[in-house]
C-alpha cells in the first residue's frame, strides 16, 4: 500500500467537508414528538376504583398541558387541568395538577412513559392526599 502526502489545501478541504457534514446531523439523542390531540384513558386506583377519561392534550416544545374529564366507577366525576413536560428522547412524561373542578378529585403528580411511536403512554399518579393509581392512555 502506498500513501500520498496531502498538501495544506487538501487537509483544509477535508476538515471543512467533515465539519459541514457533522453539523448537518441531528444532535445525538434528539427525537421530536407531539402529543397534541385527543386521547382516551383507563385507570385504577389503589382503592379499586376504575376510572375512564377522555383527555385533550396540547404540546409546545417540551411543555405539555392537558384537560382530563374523569369518570369513576364510584360515581365521582370531575375535570382536571394538568401541566408538565415531556422528554422526547427518553419518552418520559411528568405532569402535575394545575386546577380541579370537582369536590371528589385531589391534586396529583403523574409519571408516565410514552410508547416508541408516541401513540400511547402509561404510568402512575400519586400525591399527598391522592389515592395512588395506574393509568394507560391511547390516541383516539
Amino acid at each position: 500500500m502506498h500513501a500520498r502526502a496531502l498538501g495544506a489545501f487538501g487537509i483544509v478541504t477535508i476538515a471543512v467537508m467533515l465539519a459541514s457534514s457533522a453539523s448537518a446531523l441531528p444532535p445525538r439523542g434528539a427525537t421530536s414528538c407531539d402529543l397534541t390531540g385527543e386521547w382516551i384513558g383507563d385507570a385504577v386506583d389503589d382503592a379499586g376504583t376504575r376510572w375512564t377519561f377522555p383527555m385533550h392534550v396540547q404540546q409546545e416544545g417540551a411543555t405539555v398541558r392537558a384537560t382530563i374529564e374523569w369518570h369513576g366507577s364510584n360515581g365521582h366525576t370531575g375535570t382536571e387541568r394538568v401541566r408538565g413536560t415531556i422528554d422526547c428522547a427518553s419518552r418520559a412524561i411528568e405532569l402535575q395538577t394545575e386546577s380541579i373542578a370537582s369536590e371528589h378529585l385531589v391534586p396529583g403528580v403523574y409519571h408516565a412513559t410514552a410508547s416508541a411511536d408516541f401513540r400511547s403512554f402509561a404510568g402512575r399518579w400519586e400525591g399527598p392526599s391522592a389515592i395512588p393509581g395506574r393509568f394507560t392512555v391511547r390516541r383516539r
